[in-house]
């Protein structure tokens, strides 16, 4: 009797040794009327590879392995036994899928997830979709030896069809063209749940499309998480599918606006696109501080991607500089570092280009100005713009080329606080536009960061 009382608090303590042990079903409506129980999964494994130390050309992505464990910790709570690599080479990545393959993917009853998190690259117009292992050149340096290292959609797809296992979901937080598997227009309305669940199915989601740039802190891993603990369920049945992850995943992320639109799709083969993967939510287990940690992880991100929208058009080197102490590993911290070297450098060539304005030759130039007219006692204005940044009007760089008269009074009165100048009036030719006219001196429609924010 005390066994039995044991076995009971056990299995009550942990409901995922029951769930192991006897596999995951699905009650359905039969067409007659009445219930059913569709036996789905007698085992659920995992392989999580995650890529953040690269060494041939590509940079890092450092919040990657916080990320990977974040992800082994969910998935082992809903009863997935859970393989994790780290940075794998190109060998070492394809004999992790060789090996995981080779254990867990010839039995039928099993449910397979796939996560790759790293970089990913396309070619071709998008035609040839490819994902990154730690030692791949950049492509752009060295195609043919990236070509030899990376890993092509295509092996993928072969794997895929490899497997016997009823189910499998291949997850990439990377962005790389989906035009290799086939890409299905997302249902408004989650489909219900029926017997076709249980056929063959090999689902894919990537966290954005070719051309699309992936943050350094991802967005994608936090929404999944959030997905298969119970805010994917979108129609309230107990119960995620692959078709509910995709549809929650394209307007989770695409809502933050960080430039990605995650794609959704099955393979191209008639014989494995008619069922759905499945996440039951009776089987989730994640404990209060899993869940709390989840929740921190996504309120972070949502921060993170409110300040970068605030910023990333900003000519103003500040903007940057506030959002890399905010967030100095955040998920836009590469491209903030990127911008706001940009953004120095210019100033830099900027004032060289002012430094040398008195030896631009000019129409006033060629004239002999008078002592008085070339060295005025007068101070710089500035034009105050909250929206792009100030503009400083410099009186000692104008004044080595021009003679007061060129100016004054029909193009400016001579008056502090007379003088109001509007991107309209400038292209048309008036104030500044007199001479800022891409011959006389640089173009007013190019060029802002000359003007604005020194």
């Amino acid at each position: 009797m005390r066994h039995l009382f044991l076995l009971c608090l056990l299995l009550a303590l942990f409901p995922s040794l029951c769930i192991a042990s006897r596999g995951i079903s699905l009650d359905v409506s039969k067409p007659g009327g009445g219930m059913e129980q569709i036996p789905l999964y007698k085992d659920s494994h995992a392989l999580l590879i995650g890529v953040s130390d690269y060494t041939a050309g590509w940079p890092d992505l450092e919040s990657i392995p916080s990320e990977m464990a974040l992800l082994e910790s969910s998935l082992k709570s809903q009863g997935f036994n859970v393989e994790k690599v780290l940075s794998p080479s190109s060998d070492q990545m394809v004999q992790a899928f060789d090996g995981f393959i080779d254990r867990y993917g010839f039995d039928p009853d099993n449910r397979l997830l796939f996560f790759f998190s790293g970089h990913g690259y396309s070619r071709m117009n998008g035609k040839k979709g490819y994902i990154v292992p730690a030692d791949a050149p950049d492509p752009r340096v060295d195609e043919r030896g990236f070509l030899r290292k990376s890993v092509e959609m295509k092996q993928l797809l072969t794997w895929a069809e490899r497997i016997e296992s009823t189910h499998a979901l291949f997850l990439f937080d990377s962005c790389f063209s989906g035009t290799v598997f086939k890409s299905r227009a997302l249902p408004k309305e989650p489909p219900h749940i029926s017997a076709m669940i249980a056929r063959p199915v090999r689902q894919f989601i990537t966290a954005g499309s070719a051309g699309e740039e992936v943050p350094a802190s991802s967005v994608f891993v936090p929404s999944f998480l959030r997905a298969i603990e119970g805010e994917g369920d979108l129609d309230q049945d107990g119960y995620v599918t692959g078709t509910e992850l995709g549809m929650y995943l394209n307007r989770h992320v695409t809502g933050y606006r960080v430039g990605q639109t995650p794609q959704f799709g099955k393979i191209r083969n008639p014989d494995l696109d008619q069922g759905d993967f499945v996440f039951v939510l009776s089987v989730t287990t994640a404990t209060d501080e899993q869940k709390q940690e989840n929740s921190r992880a996504s309120e972070e991100t949502d921060l993170d991607a409110l300040f970068w929208q605030s910023v990333q058009t900003s000519t103003n080197p500040a903007s940057f500089e506030a959002y890399l102490n905010q967030f100095p590993a955040g998920s836009f911290a590469v491209l903030a570092r990127l911008r706001l070297n940009e953004l120095r450098e210019l100033k830099k060539k900027d004032a060289s280009i002012f430094a040398d304005a008195g030896k631009l030759k000019t129409k006033s130039t060629e004239k002999n100005l008078s002592s008085a007219e070339t060295n005025l006692d007068a101070k710089d204005i500035v034009y105050v713009n909250n929206d792009v940044g100030n503009i400083t009007f410099s009186h000692e760089i104008h004044t080595s080329m021009y003679s007061c008269d060129e100016c004054h009074p029909h193009l400016f009165e001579p008056n502090r606080g007379a003088n109001q100048a509007s991107m309209e009036e400038m292209e048309a030719g008036r104030v500044c536009g007199a001479c800022h006219d891409g011959d006389t001196a640089f173009s007013v429609a190019e060029n802002c960061e000359v003007c604005h924010g020194m």
